[in-house]
């Protein structure tokens, strides 16, 4: 049997064709190709699938066993994916560090 698990990442779709013959494919390669799409500025480890509400947490998990847990083969799966860069991660925290900083100042009592 022949799929396709299509991955939606930030509005970008990821489409994957899985033959029976990749049914060792594993969560983490998942990211990785993901990762591949998204033009390098994502690590795999950045990344988090979350397939029907729950997040895809052990990469080493093969895609197949998460995808049949219901015991129901689809043509197509549907899975999320987030992610923060390590650039974003930073700048998001700079962003908080400045506005205590300013916050500290408005709320002085001297």
């Amino acid at each position: 049997m022949s799929c396709k698990v299509v991955v939606t990442f930030r509005g970008n779709k990821v489409e994957i064709p899985l033959e029976h013959h990749d049914s060792f494919v594993s969560v983490g390669q998942v990211k990785t190709r993901v990762a591949e799409e998204a033009a390098g500025s994502f690590k795999p480890r950045e990344i988090t699938l979350i397939f029907k509400g729950k997040k895809l947490e052990d990469d080493t998990a093969r895609l197949a066993d998460v995808l049949l847990r219901d015991g129901k083969a689809k043509a197509t799966y549907h899975l999320m994916a987030t992610g923060v860069s390590q650039i974003e991660s930073h700048q998001a925290d700079e962003e908080y560090r400045e506005s205590q900083r300013k916050n500290k100042i408005l709320v002085r009592d001297d």
